[in-house]
């Protein structure tokens, strides 16, 4: 949707939202990961950390997808990344992420 005015593309007050999570998230997974690397154990990542930001990409994930899902409610398959050879995780079957994982 143009702006009247010309200045550009309108963006509605629910993707403004998302987009500022989407953001918020950018900024901060330099230090999201420099936190990871410096609670490592014996080499490993903590657990409850790698939970803590799935929980993190999981609820992004789930807006985003809600959000698509009110634009256009047809378009429902998984996309996968541009140059990954294999489809999202979410979207494999329980066969598939035993035989691959």
């Amino acid at each position: 949707m143009a702006d009247p005015a010309g200045e550009g593309p309108i963006v509605i007050g629910r993707d403004l939202e998302i987009l500022g999570v989407v953001r918020k998230l950018n900024a901060e997974m330099g230090n999201i990961v420099t936190t990871l690397l410096e609670c490592t154990v014996d080499g490993q990542l903590p657990a409850h950390k790698l939970r803590e930001l799935a929980g993190i990409a999981s609820d992004l994930a789930e807006a985003l997808d809600q959000r698509a899902e009110e634009i256009d409610p047809s378009d429902t398959m998984p996309r996968v990344i541009a140059g990954d050879p294999e489809p999202p995780r979410s979207s494999m079957s329980i066969e598939q992420r035993e035989t691959d994982g």
